[in-house]
């Protein structure tokens, strides 16, 4: 038993991993839209549906490089056809074919008017423009039809949706020049701790315990891979004066102020009270993790804080 010694506060209850990001989306709030060009929509987030303007193919296609042909003409028994042009992608065949005629197509070509097939060119021979078929072949064999993958009008991609490589194929498939896409938001990073020099100048530092501000660049790595914008980067020493100074500083200009470092709550950890006179609304303290246990997330007005 100890005497003469009062009983503290009871040590605030730990929130699971689970609990707080429920926390960080129960504050998340949409920060507006902005139409910008596919070109440069790598990683946004779309706020509105994406139409397909075109039908795909736009054309009936050839779906094989050989040579397209009327397939009642192969149904009727005819073997031996008579080459009369070329139809490519940018350049078709420029008139319809008459029975007995066959067309070399390439691949994504649209079909001359009037063929309804295609031969592969390893399924048939070819000599003085007579090309003879080695076997059978049945209508619409090796043809992409008109808007078979979808057709104008066509919703292509919802909202809600990432703009991953996948995204941005089928959006540029759809001719969408530009999407609709929610903001971004601004993120700063305030690293604290008089130990932090920056990566490549720990070795010739003046002090032999110099640490690199590792943790700071793989934050403002994660904010270009979830397509936040980082805005301003600075260090601030173990000082309580001049981290507020800087957090005020930052927080005038972004959206998210992300604290490395001083999370903690011991003798040099001072992000917390430097944040305090400034409004720091905490919203969670202490999670049941580790390595992560110390960190906390609160509000700064209409700003956000994570220690």
């Amino acid at each position: 038993m100890t005497f003469g010694v009062e009983p503290g506060p009871p040590a605030a209850p730990e929130m699971t991993f689970d609990a707080a990001l429920a926390v960080l989306a129960s504050h998340a709030v949409p920060l507006g839209q902005e139409m910008i060009a596919l070109a440069k929509a790598g990683r946004r987030m779309l706020a509105a549906p994406v139409y397909a303007a075109i039908d795909a193919p736009r054309a009936d296609t050839a779906a094989m490089d050989g040579f397209a042909l009327r397939a009642s003409d192969v149904e009727a028994g005819r073997t031996h056809f008579r080459i009369v042009g070329a139809s490519f992608p940018a350049a078709p065949f420029g008139r319809s074919i008459a029975a007995g005629e066959a067309v070399r197509i390439t691949t994504g070509a649209p079909m001359p008017e009037g063929a309804t097939c295609v031969v592969m060119s390893e399924d048939a021979t070819e000599a003085q423009d007579i090309l003879t078929l080695a076997g059978p072949l049945s209508q619409n064999r090796n043809v992409r039809r008109r808007a078979s993958d979808f057709a104008s009008g066509d919703a292509i991609l919802s909202a809600g949706r990432i703009l991953d490589p996948r995204a941005l194929l089928a959006a540029g498939a759809a001719d969408a020049g530009m999407v609709t896409v929610w903001k971004r938001p601004r993120v700063s990073v305030l690293a604290t701790g008089d130990e932090l020099v920056p990566p490549g100048t720990a070795a010739d530092a003046d002090s032999p315990y110099a640490i690199p501000d590792s943790l700071s660049e793989a934050v403002l790595l994660l904010c270009h891979q979830w397509a936040a914008k980082p805005v301003e980067h600075r260090r601030a020493p173990d000082n309580v004066d001049t981290i507020a100074r800087e957090a005020a500083s930052l927080l005038a200009d972004c959206d998210v102020l992300v604290l490395v470092g001083g999370a903690s709550r011991g003798r040099r950890d001072f992000a917390r009270a430097a944040l305090e006179p400034l409004g720091l609304d905490i919203q969670f303290a202490k999670l049941a993790i580790k390595p992560g246990k110390p960190v906390w997330y609160g509000r700064v007005g209409e700003r956000h804080v994570i220690g």
